[in-house]
């Protein structure tokens, strides 16, 4: 077992899916990794798609956030 594999096996799901969503940040084996993680856990569809999409709206709320912040320092 490699190191990745010993330390993804205690990330959440909704961290291996981030590294899934942000594959841009992150080496090719590291997303591959993350994917046959992700495959052993045996996800639902439903499961994977909530993560997922609770992901993408914490990601908007943060972008609202700031945007808000930078908007009341003008």
């Amino acid at each position: 077992m490699t190191e990745l594999q010993k330390l993804y096996k205690e990330y959440s799901d909704r961290e291996l899916i981030t590294i899934l969503h942000e594959k841009n940040k992150f080496i090719p084996e590291a997303i591959e990794q993350a994917l046959a993680e992700i495959k052993n856990r045996n996800l639902t569809q439903q499961e994977f798609d909530k993560e997922k999409n609770d992901i993408i709206l914490q990601k908007e709320n943060r972008k609202q956030q700031i945007q808000k912040a930078r908007a009341s320092r003008k």
